[in-house]
């Protein structure tokens, strides 16, 4: 009866060391906490974001050190900050195109074509459209050019609209016909080379037959953007809170 109840004691024993060692588990694992590879992720993705946010500040912050002290740079403040928003406004107008520009660059004129159409060829083949005209702004642009205007329409990036209407184009919701003249300023040899060197898109329309010409010349005018510009979706981030 005796070896009986050590062996019932013993049992008992165990089975609370068991559970006490159960528990003392559970209170280390509660302690420490698994972290998923996803949220390693992001949390790298956070801090990524948040240092290019400092970053973009401290760009934000020497452009302003930089005004402040241009501002600053002469003895009569007054006299420098004015003199630094009116030089500041005046090159808004030029990027934005709210006045006539002057400078050397070069004169392209585009036509359709008078050649002779082969037998089942589409007349298409040597009519100037829409795309050809935004096609050959686009590479005076990447050539340099500083400005652009199409038949007296200043062509302004973002604001200016190319529309074909049969035989004729809309440009800036004015309609002309042909030919179409495209007068931009900039280096009046690079901007000649993107439209006359081999393998340009000037190029490839000479050769189905649509008439274009480049010529340089060492001063032309452009006006002004004849239209407002203004914003629907877009908001200064100033003016946010």
């Amino acid at each position: 009866m005796k070896g009986n109840l050590n062996k019932l004691t013993i049992l008992m024993l165990m089975i609370l060391f068991g559970f006490l060692a159960v528990m003392q588990m559970k209170a280390i694992n509660m302690g420490s906490k698994h972290v998923l590879l996803n949220d390693i992720r992001t949390i790298q993705n956070n801090i990524k974001s948040e240092m290019n946010q400092t970053d973009i500040l401290k760009t934000e912050l020497d452009a302003l050190v930089t005004k402040v002290e241009r501002y600053t740079a002469n003895g009569n403040t007054q006299v420098s900050v004015f003199e630094s928003i009116q030089k500041e406004v005046a090159d808004f107008k030029v990027f934005s195109g709210m006045i006539p520009l002057e400078g050397q660059g070069v004169i392209v004129i585009i036509d359709d074509g008078q050649r002779e159409l082969v037998a089942d060829e589409d007349p298409n083949n040597i009519i100037v459209h829409d795309t050809d005209i935004r096609t050959i702004v686009d590479d005076l642009k990447n050539a340099g050019a500083e400005a652009i205007s199409i038949n007296g329409e200043r062509y302004l990036m973002g604001h200016s609209r190319i529309i074909c209407n049969g035989p004729t184009i809309t440009i800036n919701g004015q309609q002309y016909a042909q030919p179409f003249i495209i007068k931009a300023i900039g280096n009046r040899k690079h901007l000649e080379a993107a439209v006359n060197a081999p393998g340009s898109y000037g190029s490839v329309l000479r050769d189905w037959g649509v008439f274009i010409e480049a010529n340089t010349t060492v001063s032309l005018q452009i006006p002004k953007f004849s239209s407002p510009v203004s914003f629907t979706y877009s908001k200064s981030k100033e003016t946010e809170n």
